[in-house]
């Protein structure tokens, strides 16, 4: 029996009379509405709750540290935990059918940022029921500052969207008629660590989203019609991406990307999730995924970089093909039998002005799945950094986010619709995620851009053109308006910015850059792909840590920020001009500063290490003498050794800038050139000589201790 079930079972037993004494009545009409002046209310403080329903309903307020949905025929769908179950006000509905309850917020520092839902129950006469839930999280202060808005769904009607917020642990509800934000929904605890991004899908019925956050242990479901928190689904830390197949029955897809797996839940009966199986990948780095028509798992890998198919009807998975990109793979839709995988390509390393394809194009792949081979790359350099795509069947809307543009081609050949800049006379946006909105049909009626540093959602009419329409700008930033680069960011924002988008470079919408800087450090992490404007292949390093790092670069040859941002800005830019000096100290600040170490998901839940790993931590201090060149807590040498030695220690490159070992998770593969595809790789067989560490004497235990500590760095 799962979990839930037994916790169920419980507070089933205390309510079971109720439910027996009340399942022949009818239920409220009209069924009792609950809202809140405030979800963010600061201890010490009060609430404003507002009931309505019908007039003289006797309601109650009941309040709950969690949520646990259970459906009642005798009063609705409950979404309160009943075990931990209080009231806190009630009241008698007016003649209009309305009522005020005012709720005092306990005075407990320690309960900040802590999340509590709250829920209504009334009866009138021969009727009963309940509200939707509320949840709020108490706070010092009303929320503001930036959101990094980073995901995006619609309902099926196209009346109703949701944006998820990376830093604030918020969901934006839009109401798509009229244009407006209409609610912020606390779902989770702020939380600004670096993130691979989160994910925000709701489910084929359209009953319930799906929030996926790779930083946190949980899946947060949220009722789509009442916006009610329904669901924290407990789930392996680095869970990263969710796809659904209801065919048979509610099965949902889970990508772990520490274990290599995917995780399969069945949500059996409603509202209640068991694990069904765990499917062992062969590629590494599982990052996006979704369901082919015949079923199949298409897996995106991260660091082996490829797709993986997956026949998920086989205990444990059967991997059935993989089809080699040569890139990574942003997002992936199918179409039919093909699927089209938004990627950036490298290149060859000689400028394009001389024939060649310089740091690499920005494509999209088309695959045919019944040969599950790569056909051909369309649309190349539209714009920069080709992200999160939809489609209808019929057009095929994606993002370049680095350019700021939207791209809308037909699926049939992959030709050219439109391409538009959705902030046109601002600076540069920067897209995350795209959705349409359908009509009866499954035809795509508008395209919804979602903008992350203004903070804003553009509405892209397609049903007239192309070329295509822009409709309105909603704003999701706490002010109220979209916020201008240059004018509301923060010097850490501006930085930020200039990072992800085509601006550092000198590029504009119109005349895009080939790259970014996110293009090979996406948030900060690596990409494992080989830069090619060197003859000895090296890989794009994780920025982890990078201002207490220097010198810079592989071989150590780079002796401060300022110069390396320009040697960057030299290198990597195709649209010519000069570095802008402010730009330039945008730039330098951000690298010196900006990039902190995502925690570990080899971590425990209180952040303490394994016993394997505290195991391999004395290995790593005393046999293998790891300590020796990568001390804690930077795992750089000491000062005042050099950080660069010139002799090379056995990675095959001379001299070697020694790179700190915080966030080695998420580095793979390994060494300057990416010659190791794991960390035994690097122990082991990228060891000749023990001329990188000591390991040739250490028992297969120690090794699989001494991985088990480097991973939880």
């Amino acid at each position: 029996m799962p979990i839930r079930l037994l916790r169920r079972a419980g507070a089933l037993a205390a309510i079971l009379p109720l439910i027996a004494a009340f399942a022949a009545q009818a239920a409220l009409d009209p069924p009792l509405r609950l809202d809140l002046d405030n979800r963010f209310p600061p201890p010490g403080g009060s609430m404003t709750f507002t009931v309505t329903g019908p007039a003289g309903a006797n309601v109650q307020i009941k309040a709950s540290p969690g949520v646990d949905r259970l459906d009642l025929p005798a009063w609705g769908t409950i979404f309160l935990d009943l075990s931990k179950l209080a009231t806190v006000g009630s009241a008698v509905l007016s003649e209009t059918g309305e009522a005020t309850v005012v709720v005092p917020v306990p005075d407990i520092a320690e309960r900040l940022d802590q999340l509590l839902y709250f829920q209504a129950a009334g009866r009138l006469d021969g009727s009963q029921g309940v509200s939707n839930a509320v949840s709020i999280r108490l706070s010092e202060a009303p929320p503001a500052g930036p959101r990094r808005p980073g995901a995006l769904v619609v309902d099926s009607g196209g009346q109703k969207a949701w944006v998820a917020h990376e830093d604030d642990g918020t969901l934006s509800v839009v109401d798509l008629v009229t244009g407006a934000k209409t609610s912020d929904l606390p779902v989770a605890v702020p939380d600004t660590a670096p993130v691979r991004g989160v994910r925000l899908e709701i489910d084929p019925d359209g009953r319930n989203l799906f929030l996926v956050d790779p930083r946190r242990r949980e899946v947060v479901v949220v009722d789509a019609a009442s916006d009610s928190v329904a669901a924290r689904i407990p789930v392996a830390a680095g869970t990263r991406d969710i796809a659904f197949d209801f065919a048979a029955e509610r099965r949902i897809y889970l990508t772990n990307e520490r274990n290599h797996e995917v995780s399969v839940l069945v949500e059996e009966p409603i509202g209640v999730f068991t694990v069904a199986d765990a499917l062992t990948l062969e590629g590494r780095g599982p990052g996006p995924v979704t369901v082919d028509g015949d079923g199949r798992l298409l897996v995106g890998q991260w660091m082996t970089h490829e797709v993986e198919v997956v026949d998920p009807s086989v205990a444990g998975g059967l991997s059935v093909a993989h089809i080699a990109l040569g890139a990574l793979p942003h997002e992936i839709v199918v179409v039919g039998d093909r699927a089209f995988v938004t990627t950036f390509r490298p290149g060859d390393g000689v400028p394009s002005d001389e024939g060649g394809t310089g740091d690499g194009n920005n494509v999209v792949v088309e695959i045919d799945l019944v040969g599950a081979t790569v056909v051909a790359d369309h649309l190349t350099d539209l714009g920069t950094d080709f992200g999160a795509a939809a489609t209808d069947g019929s057009l095929l809307a994606f993002v370049a986010q680095g350019s700021g543009t939207l791209i809308v081609a037909d699926t049939a050949d992959l030709s050219l619709l439109d391409s538009l800049n959705v902030a046109p006379g601002e600076p540069t946006t920067h897209l995350v995620a795209v959705e349409l909105t359908t009509d009866a049909g499954g035809a795509a009626v508008s395209a919804l851009a979602l903008q992350r540093f203004r903070e804003s959602l553009r509405v892209v009419d397609l049903s007239v053109g192309p070329p295509y329409l822009q409709g309105a700008e909603v704003p999701l930033a706490w002010s109220g308006q979209p916020r201008v680069p240059g004018l509301d960011l923060g010097p850490q924002e501006m930085g930020q910015w200039l990072f992800s988008t085509v601006e550092f470079f000198n590029g504009r919408p119109a005349t895009p850059n080939r790259v970014t800087c996110e293009t090979c450090h996406p948030s900060s992490f690596s990409t494992g792909l080989i830069h090619p404007a060197t003859s000895n292949g090296k890989q794009a390093q994780v920025l982890f840590d990078t201002g207490s790092t220097g010198p810079w670069l592989h071989k150590g040859n780079v002796p401060d920020l300022v110069t390396k941002t320009a040697l960057l800005f030299n290198n990597h830019g195709t649209v010519g001009g000069e570095l802008d000096p402010g730009h330039a100290q945008s730039m330098t600040d951000l690298q010196a500063t900006g990039f902190g170490v995502p925690s570990s998901p080899f971590l425990d839940a209180s952040g303490a290490m394994s016993a394997a790993a505290e195991a391999g931590k004395l290995v790593f201090e005393g046999d293998a003498g790891c300590a020796v060149c990568h001390a804690a807590p930077l795992f750089i040498p000491e000062a005042p050794e050099p950080l660069t030695i010139e002799a090379g220690v056995g990675t095959g490159l001379v001299p070697a800038n020694v790179p700190s070992l915080r966030g080695l998770w998420a580095s793979a593969p390994y060494l300057w050139n990416g010659a190791a595809p794991t960390l035994m790789d690097v122990l082991t067989t990228s060891n000749p000589a023990d001329l990188h560490g000591t390991t040739s004497t250490l028992t297969q235990q120690q090794l699989e201790d001494l991985v088990a500590y480097l991973e939880s760095l």
